[in-house]
């Protein structure tokens, strides 16, 4: 149809998954969703990204992701003091450290990965729950 398509936000993890129609000219992907381009997404920002079953594929990113996944245009810092209520001062690996979010309540934490991917708790109200981490170091 012309003025609609079939919204299928899974389609890169489960490509036979059935969607809902939506209207062409107003419906854009949300966060998370798989994506093509930046034209895609309501963020304006298609990026490789962590899917809802923990693959690597390219999806809807908050808008100040690049095309590579990395962080731009964010909060330069050096310290945890210097970013705003619940966030830290992450490093990265290629580009300038910079302030992100604390992991919410269940999300992983503290895995062996990239600095700008690493997700840090917030100490004051949680913890990292690691509890094979004496078989399992990372």
């Amino acid at each position: 149809s012309e003025t609609h398509y079939c919204y299928k936000p899974k389609s890169c993890v489960i490509p036979d998954e059935s969607g809902t129609c939506e209207m062409k000219d107003t419906h854009r992907l949300k966060i998370g969703d798989c994506c093509s381009s930046g034209e895609d997404c309501e963020s304006e920002s298609c990026a490789e990204g962590e899917t809802y079953i923990g693959t690597t594929q390219d999806v809807c990113v908050e808008a100040n992701k690049s095309n590579n996944g990395n962080t731009v245009n964010a909060d330069a810092c050096t310290t945890d003091d210097d970013c705003s209520s619940g966030k830290w001062c992450a490093n990265h690996s290629t580009e300038a450290n910079f302030c992100k979010e604390y992991a919410a309540a269940s999300a992983p934490c503290e895995g062996f990965t990239l600095p700008e991917y690493m997700e840090l708790c917030n100490s004051e109200t949680h913890y990292c729950y690691k509890p094979k981490s004496c078989v399992i170091p990372d």
